[in-house]
């Protein structure tokens, strides 16, 4: 690519840009206010616009590109590791680079749009390169960047072996070629940093000149990355000199790890870097990103660990939740930084990973739940060295959960490391572990057998984030219902100690989501959120005589009336003192007020119109405790609000406790 006086790139002197012919092909241009050169350079360039009349037919006279199948972009790697040629659609996602129903990509916008014709490096053998099974994942003229390559190459390592050496198997995954001196420099310092704390590095990538601005997934196994010209600042990222010209992510198999492929490639422009699409092998495992000069010198390397964590990804819900600041891609570096400390610390760390076991509740499983996906159990086998088994000693009765615990009961493959002793988190069907929980060595029950921790609930299609749950330590009455929650259970061996006092109640777990359970965005029916109690079940005594106020948002009179009288049956030893009524205007407040007379006359209403406000209404209500509900509920357990009590009652510190819909069972009939 060559650049005229305009600033605007032109393929060669035969595709020169023709300004005449762009602003008559594209009636937007004149409408922009900006020359066709400039609207190009802006606009053009990444919409993958024609630059004259000559282009514009040779495109319309060549067959489109082939559409791409999932399994694709694995073989292309492949054909590219062999030294085979590569077309631009074999690196795009599935269906051509199809749009995010999150962030939409500019109209006409396709990654083959303007293709590489070679996405392998320009020929010449380097002074200094790296390769990972026979793939080159980096170039260097000298030694003066390898400390910026070296971080990110040992980190990759220290994943996959956290227990172990240093490196453990993978310590051989990267062969260092070219000059003897400068590869054994390269070696020595490849051994130093395996010892240290792992650092993800890609620096470059998330403050220089071609930084990645975004991610999301477009698809199960697609990434796509929205790069943007950051701040060449000294000492951070690249520097004011470097002109990064091409893009590069690899990736590996779970049951290969130290055999790198291509997954995507993309060249970049100074003036507008665009998108960068990957078509990923497996959704879970690290990506490794390299940027590269003209020359196909390496400027930068950086290691994404957990991608999952990216807005569609399994875990996007905990980034959500340990979110500090506004910027997502500058906290996922953030929360990756931190995990991967966690996970790889210091060589000579005594604490070793917390949880060695998980267990799958298979009595209501399907097959289908991501726990038993194939992606998600060979990452945690190869990361973490676990395998799901299930919790059950014997099979189920029903022939779909038994294929479950059949299968889980006799995976393929050799055992997982059992050198450990440690924790055993038990989990429900529809939830998966947190990136939290698998990288922690800090996990301790103190004198507790089993103890039920807190969770996050995300949608069960896009993986958005909807709750956060923090359950109190449970006592023997609410047993039965832990089967729905994540759970830590003391596995066999040593009990593990980190310092904390015996027998210390482990609300501590607060912070720390053990798992991220899945659930559907269609709100159940009351008739099935809420069964009639038993009239032979066990009453729970009335935690507490103390009256109590109530806020209550309506949103018809008539349902209004059928939950004061769900109300009125609870059996609960305080009174109601007031009764805020948030309203809309057109329902009269007078109806209201005597509904509430007539079903619980020792109650005082008063009428709010609008929508409920906490901050209106947080010092006008009286008594310590307040009943925040909206009439569409029906509270047909009459021991949900003595329930609410004492949860509350029993932890000092809860500012809040609420009904969490632990299990869901449809009766026909």
């Amino acid at each position: 690519m060559t650049r005229d006086d305009d600033g605007v790139q032109a393929a060669s002197h035969a595709e020169a840009f023709d300004a005449d012919w762009y602003l008559a092909a594209y009636p937007d241009v004149a409408l922009s206010g900006l020359s066709p050169q400039e609207h190009y350079r802006k606009f053009g360039l990444i919409m993958g616009r024609a630059v004259n009349a000559r282009q514009q037919a040779a495109r319309q006279s060549s067959a489109p590109p082939p559409l791409v199948t999932p399994s694709q972009p694995r073989a292309a790697a492949a054909r590219f590791s062999r030294g085979q040629a590569v077309s631009p659609a074999d690196l795009t996602l599935p269906g051509g680079g199809s749009d995010s129903p999150i962030i939409p990509a500019p109209a006409g916008y396709s990654l083959a749009s303007e293709p590489v014709a070679d996405p392998g490096r320009p020929g010449g053998a380097a002074p200094l390169a790296v390769r990972a099974g026979g793939q080159e994942i980096a170039r260097l003229q000298d030694l003066t960047r390898l400390s910026q390559i070296i971080a990110p190459l040992a980190a990759y390592c220290r994943m996959f072996s956290p227990d172990k050496e240093p490196g453990g198997a993978l310590r051989e995954a990267f062969e260092f070629v070219g000059q003897d001196p400068l590869v054994e420099a390269a070696a020595t310092r490849f051994a130093d940093q395996l010892d240290r704390p792992a650092d993800p590095g890609g620096a470059g990538l998330q403050s220089g000149r071609a930084r990645i601005a975004n991610a999301w997934y477009v698809n199960e196994a697609g990434l796509r990355f929205f790069l943007a010209e950051g701040d060449a600042a000294p000492g951070g990222g690249i520097s004011a000199t470097d002109q990064p010209a091409a893009l590069r992510a690899f990736q590996a198999a779970p049951e290969n790890p130290g055999a790198l492929q291509l997954v995507g490639m993309q060249s970049l422009s100074d003036q507008n870097l665009g998108f960068f699409d990957a078509a990923l092998l497996t959704p879970l495992m690290p990506v490794l990103l390299e940027l590269s000069d003209e020359a196909g010198r390496t400027v930068e390397l950086g290691l994404l660990p957990f991608p999952s964590l990216l807005r569609g990804g399994l875990h996007a819900a905990e980034l959500a939740a340990l979110q500090l600041g506004a910027d997502p891609m500058a906290e996922t570096w953030r929360l990756s930084r931190a995990l991967l400390a966690e996970l790889c610390p210091q060589a000579g760390c005594a604490a070793g990973l917390s949880i060695t076991a998980i267990e799958m509740e298979t009595s209501q499983a399907t097959g289908a739940e991501r726990l038993m996906s194939g992606p998600v159990r060979d990452w945690l086998r190869a990361v973490f060295g676990l395998r799901v088994r299930p919790h059950e000693t014997a099979p189920p009765l029903d022939a779909g959960a038994r294929h479950v615990f059949e299968t889980l009961g006799n995976p393929p493959g050799p055992p997982p490391r059992t050198d450990r002793a440690g924790l055993v988190l038990e989990l429900p069907a529809v939830a998966v572990p947190s990136l939290s929980a698998l990288c922690s060595r800090r996990l301790d029950l103190g004198e507790h057998i089993r103890v039920a921790g807190p969770f996050l609930v995300a949608d069960a299609v896009s993986c958005r984030p909807q709750w956060s749950v923090a359950m109190p330590l449970l006592n023997s009455n609410l047993n039965t219902a832990m089967r729905y929650l994540p759970r830590l259970r003391a596995g066999g061996g040593p009990r593990l100690r980190t310092g904390q006092a015996p027998g210390r109640d482990p609300h501590w777990l607060a912070p720390l989501h053990l798992a991220i359970r899945f659930a559907t965005a269609i709100p159940p029916r009351d008739i099935q959120i809420l069964q009639p109690l038993a009239p032979d079940a066990s009453m729970r005594r009335a935690a507490s005589a103390d009256a109590f106020a109530l806020v209550l948002q309506v949103s018809d009179p008539a349902r209004t009336e059928r939950f004061l009288h769900s109300l009125a049956a609870q059996r609960h030893g305080g009174k109601i003192a007031e009764i805020l009524l948030c309203h809309p205007e057109e329902i009269d407040s007078a109806i209201l007020h005597d509904t509430v007379r007539n079903i619980l006359p020792d109650a005082r209403p008063v009428s709010m119109p609008g929508l409920m406000d906490l901050d209106d209404i947080a010092g006008r209500m009286p008594g310590e405790a307040v009943l925040l509900a909206e009439d569409s509920v029906v509270l047909y357990d009459p021991q949900v609000v003595a329930v609410l009590d004492e949860l509350l009652a029993g932890d000092p510190q809860a500012a809040s406790v609420s009904c969490v819909l632990l299990h869901e069972v449809v009766q026909k009939g």
